[in-house]
């Protein structure tokens, strides 16, 4: 299957200015000639292995829905009607290559911000109602067509009902109407209401973006900088005279416990190295695992000079950082950091900008013990492959 691209009349910096999480857009044959990458019974597959995240729909009105959660057996599927439920399975770009290949086309976006692509597979007639995300995704229609009506935006203050464990608008009213046919696209910014509906048997991609709310970001940096505090660090304050009324808390002591949280905190360097590695965690984190037989530097030195290509395991997430012009680049590989020296910044870039290291790249590695050493490790702990 031949690897898609994106419609050249598709103007990604208009795109990034006027729409990018301001308003929606439909964009008609934004990848001409698109096939599915994936068939119905490959995608009925997925939902039957524990480690994919499935769900199944039944019903095509909201008081006769009814929600399942994988994985399913092969029985569960002969057994629904022909009409009336759709099938959701959550990252399938990490198991299926040309869907993975897909996700790349995204790749104007920041790469931190792609989180998944999820594939849907629907009935005729069946769709999962009006609802809103907290994040912006690009619904890539497939085979057959799903009409598409969009609403206003609506927040956490929106009435909703829950239609067996689905939050769906109480009240929607459509703004817009689309019918997409393979090939076309609709962009959702967070928060606008979107409700989609099946018009025959289809096949719909939602490449979905990453959004921390600040409750995940507060918790996540909190715990990152909790680990890295010495008993000694604790409140001081010099007492200078005795409290004049018993149990008041004074103003004086509240700031000096405050100051002391912002200097704590207040570490750039710090953050930067908890936000790339939140960034870049795995959804699954059990898809990144290493060989059987670990790689020894000598075997690896013969697979590169002998012509194979390394490419990154598609669950695992690669971004890099740089502190200062000139300076350190801190490199982030699955949740981890790595420190790398002002000369080998080459080699966090090298592995960021495509799915496969360049063969130019390759002889560069070779010929750099320290790259070469990073290499090593991170095949044998899953994050690269080989072949």
């Amino acid at each position: 299957m031949s690897i898609p691209e994106l419609n050249s009349a598709f103007d990604v910096q208009d795109f990034l200015a006027n729409y990018w999480q301001k308003k929606p857009l439909y964009i008609p044959q934004l990848i001409p000639g698109f096939k599915d990458p994936i068939s119905p019974e490959e995608l009925a597959g997925l939902a039957m292995e524990a480690d994919c995240e499935s769900r199944l729909l039944e019903g095509t009105e909201p008081d006769s829905w009814k929600l399942s959660q994988g994985p399913f057996t092969e029985s569960r599927f002969t057994e629904l009607p022909d009409d009336g439920w759709t099938l959701l399975v959550q990252a399938v770009d990490q198991w299926n290559e040309p869907v993975f290949d897909l996700k790349q086309l995204f790749r104007f976006l920041p790469q931190w911000r792609i989180e998944d692509v999820m594939v849907s597979f629907a009935a005729n007639g069946a769709g999962v109602g009006p609802h809103f995300d907290y994040y912006d995704v690009f619904l890539v229609q497939g085979s057959g067509e799903r009409n598409w009506q969009i609403g206003p935006k609506y927040s956490s203050k929106s009435k909703l009902k829950n239609c067996s464990g689905l939050s769906i608008l109480e009240e929607f009213e459509a703004v817009a109407d689309y019918t997409l046919q393979a090939g076309d696209a609709l962009y959702v910014p967070p928060q606008y209401a979107h409700w989609g509906k099946s018009q025959q048997r289809s096949l719909c991609y939602s490449i979905g973006c990453r959004a921390p709310s600040a409750a995940e970001i507060l918790e996540g940096y909190s715990d990152f900088m909790i680990d890295r505090c010495e008993p000694e660090d604790r409140y001081t304050d010099p007492v200078t005279q005795m409290p004049k009324r018993r149990g008041e808390i004074d103003t004086q002591s509240v700031s000096n416990s405050f100051r002391k949280l912002v200097e704590t905190i207040d570490n750039e360097e710090n953050y930067y190295r908890w936000f790339g590695q939140f960034a870049t965690r795995p959804k699954i984190q059990n898809s990144i695992s290493g060989p059987e037989q670990p790689y020894t530097e000598t075997e690896l030195l013969a697979d590169l000079t002998g012509g194979a290509v390394i490419a990154i395991n598609p669950s695992s997430r690669f971004s890099f950082l740089e502190l200062k012009p000139g300076g350190k680049t801190l490199f982030f590989v699955d949740g981890e950091s790595i420190d790398l020296a002002p000369q080998l910044s080459w080699f966090a870039h090298s592995l960021c900008k495509a799915p496969e290291i360049s063969k130019q790249d390759i002889k560069k590695i070779t010929q750099t013990p320290e790259s070469l050493a990073y290499i090593l490790r991170l095949l044998n702990q899953g994050s690269l492959i080989s072949y």
